[in-house]
């Protein structure tokens, strides 16, 4: 696959950012405010309380304070609360900030012009840990570095030492993908690999962990726009929101991961809880789906993950060999974005609907122990024909 352009957007937190109790706080849609308006409400929300409940905190300190003293003690205080805006459009306002007083949460959130207050998480890439190996008309036949890529481009299972591809799939497309970065020099992207931003303040652009590389490698069939974000955690209005906004707003259809939880319910999770994303599980070579992949009714599909061959970080043609549903969605994403080179969707349901018609039924396998919650038995597929 030659064409297509892949975006990477880098966002990650360091766990040690998240030792003191950090939250969002998210505005109601009727508030009409700046980033700048946002912060200092919560600023003077702080002092309120904090004036309102000095005899309490003072009384911890047993150090009376006067009027005077009182706010400048108050003022002190919520200037360490480190406040970031958050503002995805003028609907979804938002302020992140460090609050050690779960009281003041609580307070929080019995305000009218507050919808809701939410913990701060830390999402981890749906990858399971790599292990050190290094791997051996425009329809065309290549070697598959990768058996995924021949998997999904077969029906019934043949041997996935070849695939087919249309080289053409995924012109003038655009595959976002947010992860831990990229090696845009690397040999195998031939420059259509570039970074977009950088949200991690304390690292250089280039990718430092390996994951972000491997998330755009694994796309091998590009396909207008789209979204790829391979991370899971607890369940998050937040994020889910943020990606409903993306999905049924801005009409961009977004892939994620099931998580690596080993069988757990992705309705538990997020961003696989989100119905408006699409989830894919992973499977192996042998169409099993695998004992990490987490299942359940909000998983539509899966793909290849195991033992999946991609572009690595440490020079520019460093592979690995790698496992987990984030090598999963790759497959998916790349799928969407060659149906979208062919065609218009409506929204990105149908595009979903698609993708769920043309899958492979009913060959997968599930461990009865440990895949105990209904799945959809769907094989991701490739189809080098007209799209459906």
């Amino acid at each position: 696959m030659k064409t297509g352009v892949w975006v990477v957007i880098i966002a990650a937190i360091a766990v040690d950012a998240l030792k003191t109790p950090t939250h969002i706080i998210k505005f109601k849609e009727s508030v009409n405010s700046t980033a700048e308006m946002m912060r200092s409400l919560i600023l003077n929300q702080h002092r309120t309380y904090l004036l309102a409940n000095h005899q309490k905190i003072s009384a911890k300190s047993r150090k009376a304070l006067s009027e005077d003293e009182m706010l400048v003690w108050a003022d002190s205080l919520s200037k360490k609360l480190s406040l970031e805006s958050i503002a995805v459009d003028k609907d979804f306002l938002a302020v992140a900030g460090v609050f050690g007083d779960e009281n003041f949460v609580e307070y929080l959130h019995t305000k009218d012009d507050i919808e809701y207050v939410e913990a701060n998480q830390i999402y981890t890439t749906a990858l399971v840990v790599p292990r050190d190996e290094t791997p051996n008309q425009n329809i065309k036949k290549g070697l598959a570095a990768n058996w995924g890529l021949a998997r999904i481009t077969q029906r019934q299972k043949q041997p996935l030492d070849e695939y087919f591809f249309d080289e053409s799939a995924g012109t003038g497309i655009h595959v976002y993908v947010l992860d831990s970065g990229i090696h845009v020099n690397h040999r195998d992207f031939e420059n259509r690999a570039s970074l977009m931003s950088n949200f991690i303040y304390d690292e250089e652009d280039h990718d430092l962990n390996g994951h972000g590389i491997k998330e755009v490698m694994s796309i091998a069939e590009p396909g207008k726009s789209v979204i790829n974000l391979s991370i899971s955690g607890s369940k998050s209005r937040v994020l889910n929101e943020i990606l409903d906004k993306a999905v049924t707003e801005y009409k961009i259809p977004v892939f994620v991961s099931a998580g690596n939880n080993g069988g757990m319910d992705a309705c538990f999770l997020s961003p696989s809880s989100n119905p408006n994303v699409f989830t894919v599980g992973a499977s192996d070579m042998d169409d099993h789906v695998t004992y990490y992949s987490n299942v359940g009714s909000c998983v539509q599909i899966y793909a290849p993950g195991h033992r999946i061959t991609s572009a690595w970080i440490g020079g520019t043609d460093a592979m690995k060999v790698v496992d987990g549903t984030s090598m999963s969605n790759p497959h998916v994403t790349g799928i969407a974005a060659a149906l979208l080179a062919h065609r218009n969707f409506e929204n990105p349901a149908q595009l979903y609907d698609v993708l769920t018609k043309i899958a492979t039924k009913d060959v997968l396998l599930f461990n009865s122990s440990r895949h105990t919650t209904a799945s959809s038995n769907l094989l991701a597929y490739h189809d080098l024909g007209q799209p459906a």
